[in-house]
């Protein structure tokens, strides 16, 4: 099978699986918008900031698939950045996780502010109370919201959002900007039994990844399509195959892929840059290694009772045996039928 049928194969399945209509997406917006707004009204005594919310996720980098049902807002704290500190811990292998400390200046001036005393344990911030705090606040935002049925609900370090008649998700996230540094209130879910890990603030890369992101494809390009498409595949598929993974596994291997300037991007491309994602996906899991793009050295699949080499490298043998012959490709990851190994082949 030659590979512009493969290419048109890709083609039919961005406009039948994975895309959605803009009005579909225009009218999710707008709803997100009017929860916005009704924050925005809800300011007075909060320590969090909701004039400033900030978009992020899939939605608002053109790479949400399937339907227009899932959304972010990140709400930071009211932080002065002359009250906190930012301390790395010892271990090199926690990336891009930083206790928020108070400042020597902060802990020792006598007008200090009272507003976070109820969110930290010697003098560190603590995701998980600030977490608490903010499933508080939004319910009683959303308590005095008309006009709409919402279920109230704690989805780990965020909050979700749903609407009934709408099917949306709106994961409310608290963070905190502090020296220009974005951090969110989730801790490394691989050193959960530790106490102490559990008072870490992961830094956020996710303004930069947008607007990294949005600036792809300006000259009609195929980035996102082949991302979206693999994001795609991955909702339809069990946790023995790509389900294992998430989705940011998948845009971060698409941003090492973007990041070589050697290969060419225009839409005819398609099929050769969707087998190239492929394939850096495979080499990644087959070192048990997805690498960070914005920090190389913290490893994304670090957590070995999730990820533990026999599910990675079974993913590894199935992506494989799909990628080999285009006819593999459409049959297996797009039309979803069991591969055919190489014995069957030969037979």
């Amino acid at each position: 099978m030659s590979e512009s049928n493969l290419l048109l194969e890709l083609r039919n399945y961005l406009k039948t699986e994975v895309t959605f209509t803009k009005l579909e997406q225009t009218q999710a917006k707008e709803a997100v918008q009017n929860i916005r707004k009704s924050f925005h009204k809800f300011q007075h005594s909060t320590p969090f900031n909701f004039k400033q919310i900030y978009h992020q996720g899939s939605s608002y980098e053109g790479l949400k698939v399937i339907a227009a049902d899932e959304f972010d807002l990140l709400i930071p704290l009211n932080l002065k950045s002359s009250d906190w500190k930012i301390k790395e811990p010892r271990e090199k292998d926690l990336g891009n996780y930083f206790w928020i400390e108070k400042s020597e200046k902060s802990q020792n001036s006598n007008e200090n502010d009272k507003t976070f005393d109820d969110l930290i344990e010697q003098e560190r911030l603590i995701p998980e109370k600030v977490r608490k705090c903010m499933q508080s606040t939004v319910q009683k935002a959303v308590n005095g919201m008309t006009g709409m049925t919402i279920n109230l609900r704690s989805s780990g370090p965020a909050i979700t959002l749903k609407f009934n008649d709408k099917k949306l998700s709106i994961d409310i996230v608290p963070g905190l900007i502090l020296n220009g540094r974005h951090f969110v209130a989730k801790s490394p879910r691989h050193f959960r039994d530790h106490k102490e890990y559990g008072k870490l603030w992961r830094e956020s890369f996710s303004k930069k990844e947008k607007k990294r992101i949005k600036a792809m494809d300006k000259m009609n390009e195929c980035r996102r399509d082949c991302l979206k498409i693999l994001k795609t595949i991955r909702e339809k598929r069990g946790e023995s195959q790509l389900k294992l993974l998430s989705s940011y596994h998948l845009k971060t291997c698409m941003l090492h892929l973007a990041n070589r300037t050697e290969l060419s991007w225009e839409p005819d491309k398609l099929a050769d840059r969707f087998k190239d994602l492929v394939q850096t996906l495979i080499d990644f899991l087959s070192e048990s290694n997805i690498p960070h793009f914005h920090c190389r050295s913290m490893n994304l699949i670090i957590n070995k009772n999730k990820y533990n080499k026999e599910s990675l490298d079974h993913i590894v043998k199935w992506l494989e045996n799909a990628r080999r012959e285009d006819e593999q490709i459409i049959s297996v990851l797009l039309h979803e039928k069991k591969p055919q190994s190489i014995q069957d082949q030969v037979e």
